[in-house]
């Protein structure tokens, strides 16, 4: 399992978006909006980050940030018994992810960027 992106949640996204491929040498790789909210992937060199803006102040995430991993299935989080936090969504580009909650309360998302 590789790190796929940090989440970033922001209150203006396109703000951030000025300081990140401004001042950062960051470039947009892709852009959609997802029910309430708002998502701009950004790349420099390895790195991708993801910004969030909700239309609302309750986000699904309890931080602002989160990790996110790459995998090629869900099967794992079955097999550990690990609590979802929210239950897998497909995306418009044919990825799928899925947020869970760690012992401790975080949020770690899992991606899944194949389709079937």
């Amino acid at each position: 399992m590789n790190l796929h992106h940090i989440g970033i949640e922001v209150k203006d996204i396109e703000q951030s978006r000025k300081f990140y491929e401004h001042v950062l040498g960051f470039q947009e790789e892709t852009y959609f909006k997802l029910n309430d909210e708002k998502i701009l992937f950004l790349k420099r060199q390895n790195l991708l980050l993801e910004l969030i803006q909700s239309s609302n102040n309750e986000s699904i995430m309890v931080q602002r940030y989160h990790l996110c991993f790459e995998t090629e299935s869900f099967q794992f989080i079955k097999d550990n018994n690990l609590t979802i936090y929210e239950e897998p969504i497909k995306l418009e580009n044919g990825w799928e992810t899925v947020f869970i909650k760690n012992s401790d309360g975080e949020l770690v998302e899992f991606l899944k960027c194949t389709q079937e």
